[in-house]
């Protein structure tokens, strides 16, 4: 059973959901993971994500994708683009015309790589727990916070850019970047709250070791000590 702050995020999903389709239907909800919460593997973005979907086919609504991104969205942004899927772009807004997920166009390039069927990703799982919510507060509160919104507005515009032309390295490299940006903007918070762990940093290594050898790979963190590659 939830309890606390992740109760209070599903009620809002499961009030709106409600509010939209005009019931006051009772709900039983039930999301279970295939790893481990809290570790950094987005648990909240795919549990949101599948749980706006369900609620909406089940209240007999008619949405689109992005439409459904703004029920998801109101339990966890990353869920808003897990509903949109593959590469989307969550924009920034005061209501839920403007404040959706889309995906973004997808090109291949010269050499044939497409980045949506092509891609391999490793799940390197770092056993170290964080809470979310503590994170954002972190974040919110770094010195480096007004730097890092700055930064990536220049980010988002070098990632489409590079995801319409299919470049493996360009499409990875500004993730890799940003993934450092926003560990460092969540680490420099008041508590000096630091989540990875050595494993993590080997991890770092063991891919920039096999880059200097010629293997396209990247990594990138969430807020946790598990790491993509």
């Amino acid at each position: 059973e939830v309890t606390g702050r992740a109760a209070e995020r599903i009620d809002m999903v499961v009030d709106h959901v409600r509010e939209l389709a005009g019931v006051d239907a009772a709900v039983r909800l039930e999301s279970e993971n295939s790893f481990p919460s809290n570790i950094g593997f987005g648990s909240s973005s795919s549990g949101f994500a599948a749980a706006a979907l369900a609620l909406v086919e089940a209240a007999g609504l008619d949405l689109t994708l992005p439409e459904v991104s703004t029920v998801a969205r109101r339990g966890s942004s990353s869920a808003a683009r897990a509903v949109t899927g593959a590469y989307s772009r969550l924009d920034a807004g005061l209501n839920d015309a403007d404040c959706r997920s889309h995906r973004l166009d997808v090109g291949v390039s010269e050499d044939g790589f497409d980045p949506e069927e092509d891609l391999r990703i490793v799940a390197a799982h770092v056993p170290a727990y964080k809470e979310t919510e503590e994170a954002h507060r972190e974040a919110a509160e770094s010195h480096m916070m007004q730097a890092r919104t700055a930064h990536v507005q220049d980010q988002l515009v070098e990632m489409t850019d590079a995801l319409r032309d299919g470049e493996f390295d360009r499409i990875f490299e500004t993730a890799e970047h940003d993934s450092l940006s926003l560990t460092a903007t969540t680490m420099t918070g008041p508590a000096g709250w630091v989540y990875w762990q050595p494993e993590t940093i080997a991890v770092f290594n063991a891919v920039r070791e096999l880059r200097e050898e010629g293997v396209p790979v990247y990594f990138s963190t969430d807020t946790g000590a598990s790491v993509y590659v």
